[in-house]
């Protein structure tokens, strides 16, 4: 999960036309301001390691960088942007958890929706190049048999999330690659 949200943190980026991917680096595109408080932070790690080091790091070392506080920051921006609510509710065998519920359950589902329609039914929603990202993503972490019911389904939107990625432009299709090689990695590392 981390590394995908590493990746996704990536992907804004470039979405944004603030960083580029080239010859599998990541590079600084334009230093311009964003406004969510994550993705200027991100953006400026990546300006200070440009300035410290001289070159520009490579999408791995990025991923794994982002990777390490991916979950809480994005958890967090999620709270301070009122999409999820943080609930504390009791174990039955004693203690407390906190747990995370959606503020607006259609907002939530909004992307995922976004995705499934982009999948099943081919249609474009008005962020094609978001949702074609989401779903490459999702798929690049292994999430595609959550996000579909039965096999024949899964068969279908495999072969148009191939489709999706040779559509997505050059970056973008270079982040989810290295993502899904970098989930691999992980998944392969812990075995």
């Amino acid at each position: 999960m981390e590394l995908g949200l590493a990746g996704a943190l990536l992907c804004e980026l470039v979405i944004e036309r603030r960083i580029d991917v080239q010859q599998g680096r990541v590079v600084l595109v334009s230093r311009a301001p964003m406004q969510d408080i994550l993705a200027q932070s991100v953006l400026e790690d990546v300006v200070t390691e440009l300035h410290m080091a001289k070159q520009p790091h490579t999408v791995k070392i990025w991923l794994a960088y982002l990777g390490h506080g991916a979950v809480i920051q994005v958890r967090n921006r999620l709270c301070f942007n009122g999409f999820v609510h943080e609930v504390h509710s009791r174990r039955w065998w004693g203690g407390t958890v906190n747990r995370y519920r959606a503020a607006d359950i259609n907002a939530a589902l909004g992307p995922e929706a976004a995705m499934h329609s982009l999948l099943t039914h081919g249609q474009h929603t008005q962020n094609t190049n978001t949702a074609m990202t989401f779903a490459a993503l999702s798929d690049a972490c292994g999430l595609l048999p959550k996000l579909t019911w039965w096999h024949e389904q899964r068969l279908d939107m495999r072969r148009k999330l191939r489709n999706i990625r040779d559509q997505l432009p050059r970056a973008l299709r270079a982040l989810v690659d290295e993502t899904e090689a970098a989930v691999g990695d992980a998944v392969m590392g812990r075995r």
